[in-house]
């Protein structure tokens, strides 16, 4: 798919089976342009558009529209995540597996002599998806290159895996059941961290004593974590039993595989379809990806939880004792070094490089 500009949704560039100067033009298509195309999909020049933003599938609000309105749209291909501009899948085209070497030629020739891409082209993307019967994993594929207000050419690639069934094997029951003890162990922690806080309460009179102590803060923010990991799991828990139901061997996309002209139009049902599934493996893969930044954070704060609860101990407690009495050079340090990162990105890539 691709995006001419970031709110742009109008037809664009022409049908080359038109175009008697095209490798693909067939002079039987001037006798049936009216059968093909409405008036509105011809330009001024007798010539039909060759790409709508919903590759005429008669499903506007479901391909283009659905979760991306314009002001959406122009953030989303502005974000720094180029995946999320998948949710705005303006113009697609498919490669459809059951193509033949001739056909996959000519939709590529439709593509090159038709203009699909050229130098007003602001967002092109690609993606597919393959799934493992082995391991029940679907694997999301996306490229895409990215033309920034400064003139240059943003390159973005990722592969992720989605499980599509977590608990089907006997070892996925075996770690449903740790999965089970981590729960009532955490449960119980809560109990004492509530207990805890009552107790303070009840001692100094006031609700606020619990949040003065740095120890309670990190505990507190380790049982979020883990509260909002859960959730995660939980929303991709059902959201993948989602994908399932949307998910099939094959899409049945273009309205007519042997048409001599117009033949990157689509079907209505079948491009929904097709446009859900991979809205809903985009939404998986993103579950995931949050799954694990804040399984990462929960280490973190774990790691320093141990610290925490070693320093009752004058040898056990070495590392923590160092870091209280050092917390002043340490935060200076680390200042020092994040401040010289910025001046250096900023020296050598300047104010338009990201990620630095």
């Amino acid at each position: 798919y691709t995006s001419r500009a970031y709110t742009e949704e109008s037809p664009f560039g022409n049908d080359p089976t038109f175009v008697d100067t095209s490798t693909v033009y067939r002079a039987t298509n001037k006798e049936m342009i009216n059968d093909l195309y409405q008036g509105w999909e011809i330009n001024e020049n007798g010539v039909p558009y060759g790409f709508f933003a919903d590759s005429s599938a008669g499903a506007w609000q479901e391909i283009v529209r659905s979760g991306c309105s314009d002001l959406e749209g122009l953030w989303l291909l502005n974000s720094l995540d180029p995946l999320q501009a998948g949710k705005c899948m303006r113009y697609p085209i498919l490669y459809d597996i059951n193509f033949n070497r001739s056909r996959a030629f000519e939709v590529s020739e439709i593509l090159k002599e038709g203009n699909y891409l050229d130098s007003q082209t602001g967002f092109v993307a690609a993606q597919f998806a393959t799934y493992n019967v082995i391991t029940r994993t679907f694997y999301f594929f996306h490229v895409s290159i990215q033309r920034m207000p400064s003139g240059e050419f943003r390159f973005f690639w990722s592969i992720k895996d989605v499980v599509a069934e977590l608990y089907s094997t006997t070892s996925d029951h075996v770690r449903f059941s740790i999965e089970i003890v981590f729960l009532i162990a955490f449960c119980y922690l809560l109990s004492i961290e509530v207990k805890e806080f009552l107790i303070l309460k009840k001692r100094t009179g006031s609700s606020l004593t619990y949040f003065f102590d740095l120890g309670n803060i990190v505990d507190l923010a380790n049982y979020i974590i883990v509260l909002v990991c859960m959730v995660l799991h939980f929303l991709f828990f059902f959201s993948s039993r989602e994908m399932r139901k949307k998910a099939r061997y094959h899409y049945d996309v273009y309205d007519d595989y042997y048409s001599a002209g117009r033949t990157l139009k689509m079907k209505h049902h079948e491009a929904v379809d097709m446009t859900r599934f991979f809205r809903a493996l985009n939404k998986l893969a993103e579950l995931r990806s949050l799954f694990e930044n804040m399984l990462a954070i929960y280490l973190i704060l774990v790691a320093i939880q141990l610290i925490k609860n070693l320093s009752f101990h004058p040898l056990l407690g070495v590392v923590s004792h160092t870091l209280y009495h050092a917390r002043n050079d340490l935060t200076f340090f680390f200042v020092l070094v994040d401040f010289g990162k910025c001046c250096l990105c900023f020296l050598r890539y300047g104010t338009f490089r990201f990620n630095c």
